[in-house]
């Protein structure tokens, strides 16, 4: 019975933090959100190196920078060897990924406020390690 519930209340977190984020739902979805976080500002990128970095096909990232595009998130630039194409964030991309990550710090301030600050310190320590192993698989 325990084994349930702690599975339930996984369930539940998981699908809190996957879920749209409620202030910029209208404008961007999770996954523009989610690629949107793995720009930096003023950096250009190659979408190889994105498609590579997201385990993603090039193909698939094509689409997600497409709508990003026709939102005027990103823009693309001629790359530096002028056979390649840069994307870059643009402005407004810029203040949306800042509203990203104000959502995302206040989902985790909301979900571990029922916690105290050593066991928060505990958790973080754990899905590090979690992530650290799951990165050297």
């Amino acid at each position: 019975m325990r084994h349930e519930t702690e599975i339930e209340l996984m369930k539940r977190v998981l699908g809190l933090t996957k879920a749209p984020y409620v202030e910029l739902r209208e404008a961007i979805q999770g996954r523009h959100a989610e690629f949107l976080l793995l720009l930096e500002p003023g950096r250009t990128y190659r979408a190889v190196d994105l498609a590579r970095r997201c385990n993603k096909t090039p193909s698939a990232i094509s689409h997600v920078l497409k709508d990003l595009m026709e939102i005027g998130l990103v823009e693309r630039k001629p790359g530096e060897d002028l056979r390649s194409i840069a994307i870059e964030m643009t402005p407004q991309g810029v203040e949306v990924r800042s509203a990203v990550q104000g959502c995302i710090q206040k989902v985790n301030d909301d979900l571990l406020s029922a916690l105290s600050p050593g066991a928060r310190a505990d958790f973080r320590r754990a899905l590090e390690k979690l992530v650290a192993g799951a990165e050297s698989a």
